[in-house]
């Protein structure tokens, strides 16, 4: 499974999902006329603006300093762990160029070398 992005900073990109995302996905409930995961509050259109949900989801899980490309170094960090390369990382992040993703890749390998 996989998310289809039709517009994105590099352009429209394909997304691939974890089986367990994908099975997550399929167990939300749609509603009727609206073909979105997530819908907004007109009808048959995505919400837009989820930084007022994720501030609310943030403080509820006593998370109030994280924010959400936090994820985005997660996974890089620990993509490298699992010995990814930075080429895979990139197409996955969808960065153009390996310079965006060798400098999170520069923070995970520094912070794992430990003396």
């Amino acid at each position: 499974m996989c998310f289809r992005l039709s517009d994105s900073k590099t352009g429209p990109r394909i997304v691939p999902l974890s089986p367990a995302a994908a099975k997550t996905l399929a167990g939300v409930p749609r509603f009727p006329g609206n073909p979105w995961v997530v819908p907004g509050r007109k009808p048959a259109e995505p919400l837009s603006g989820i930084f007022q949900q994720w501030r609310r989801a943030r403080s509820l899980a006593g998370l109030d300093d994280v924010r959400l490309h936090d994820f985005r170094h997660s996974f890089a960090i620990h993509a490298l762990a699992l010995s990814e390369t930075l080429r895979t990382i990139a197409r996955l992040h969808g960065h153009v160029r390996l310079q965006i993703t060798s400098r999170s890749a520069h923070f995970a390998r520094g912070s794992v070398a430990a003396p």
